[in-house]
């Protein structure tokens, strides 16, 4: 029996920290292919505070635990959205 290759999809792995937060960023792609979707989680030592999704399209799906303060939701979005910019434009350049 011949084996067959029946997709081929590159993964990268990005990380930023904000304050206490992690954000740890994956980005799933076909090989050849732009990348599509940028998806984040947040941390904030082991416990898990969020999960941040950004199409390149420019949908954005936020989801975050009670526990972070306004000051922090924000300041994590805007850098997801500008880390996702730049992911993006370095994988589909």
């Amino acid at each position: 029996m011949a084996l067959k290759t029946l997709s081929a999809e590159v993964r990268s792995n990005y990380k930023n920290t904000i304050g206490d937060y992690d954000i740890s960023y994956n980005v799933t792609q076909a090989e050849g292919k732009p990348a599509t979707d940028v998806n984040a989680s947040v941390k904030k030592g082991e416990k898990k505070y969020g999960y941040i999704g950004i199409s390149s399209a420019g949908r954005r799906s936020i989801i975050m635990e009670p526990g972070i303060s306004d000051e922090d939701a924000k300041l994590i979005c805007s850098t997801v959205i500008d880390d996702a910019t730049q992911i993006f434009a370095e994988r589909n350049a």
